[in-house]
């Protein structure tokens, strides 16, 4: 019996639906995306397109493929252009659940074009083979030795990144604590040119990130300028990345206490953790809570 698997490509332009049995396309069908309006409001119609499509089979596999970096693990968006904006704060396996009661398959749109042409098409049986996608955006991917590269967090495909996403700059000062989504760029910054600045981090590498798109870009979103209009050079002010063609708002807050977290005000946060390291399990395990929406 012919397994029934159902592709979704949510481009900027067109949402595209195909069947797939046997490695064959089977049928397909498009709708049109209003990608600048959101996701979300495009799943019922989408939810509505499948199972005309499926007309009353059993669905086996969904696969969708994103314009944007995909965490295979929690089989989330983690950043995204600025078409399908919303995709980050949706969770799509819970959708997929819920429509056909099969798990979600998650990828990079321009890995899961490759992935295919490697496996069915003019790729089948290289070592090495690059894909470039060109549609509303450009994506690349590469296999590299027989290994379709994704990168340890979703990054090796290159493609829609120009956008940073959030961006915040938190103004900590002595004893204070900053905590930093797994996944986050970031970079810890003295405003004071004549004083060495000392600071811990506690991160486990697995989460990192990647920071080939930070360097193809020459830095981070924004820069920190020293400025000495205080008479001190102590004031720091912040000029916008120009090599990013998006630029978001910096959010500009100072430090906080994370009571979501269960952390302490006050307590070094070793010596919480060696008081009850379950409440600190968030630090080795992030992939265990969501980020979503999440202000540092």
């Amino acid at each position: 019996m012919n397994r029934l698997c159902v592709g979704i490509d949510p481009g900027g332009t067109l949402i595209k639906v195909g069947l797939v049995e046997d490695g064959q396309v089977t049928n397909r069908a498009v709708l049109t995306s209003e990608s600048a309006a959101g996701l979300a409001p495009k799943l019922p119609a989408l939810r509505e397109l499948v199972d005309r499509l499926v007309s009353g089979r059993t669905v086996d596999s969904i696969g969708m493929a994103m314009p944007g970096i995909v965490d295979r693990r929690t089989r989330r968006v983690t950043a995204i252009n600025a078409k399908w904006s919303d995709a980050t704060e949706l969770d799509l396996q819970a959708w997929a659940s819920a429509c056909w009661g099969v798990p979600l398959v998650l990828e990079n749109d321009a890995v899961a074009a490759l992935a295919g042409e490697w496996r069915f098409g003019a790729g089948a049986g290289a070592d090495g083979v690059v894909m470039m996608t060109l549609g509303t955006g450009i994506g690349v991917a590469a296999v590299v030795d027989g290994r379709l590269l994704r990168g340890s967090h979703g990054q090796a495909a290159i493609g829609d990144t120009d956008d940073p996403g959030r961006c915040f700059a938190v103004e900590a000062g002595s004893g204070e604590r900053v905590v930093v989504p797994p996944g986050w760029a970031h970079a810890t910054i003295s405003a004071d040119s004549s004083a060495p600045l000392t600071f811990g981090a506690w991160c486990v590498r697995d989460y990192g990130v990647d920071y080939a798109g930070v360097r193809a870009h020459g830095g981070l979103a924004w820069f920190p300028v020293l400025s000495d209009r205080d008479g001190a050079g102590h004031e720091m002010l912040w000029r916008p990345n120009p090599a990013y063609p998006t630029t978001r708002e910096l959010d500009i807050r100072p430090a906080r206490d994370y009571p979501e977290l269960g952390l302490q005000s006050g307590v070094p946060i070793y010596r919480q953790y060696l008081a009850d390291p379950e409440r600190m399990n968030w630090v080795p395990r992030p992939d265990q809570m969501s980020w979503t929406g999440f202000v540092p």
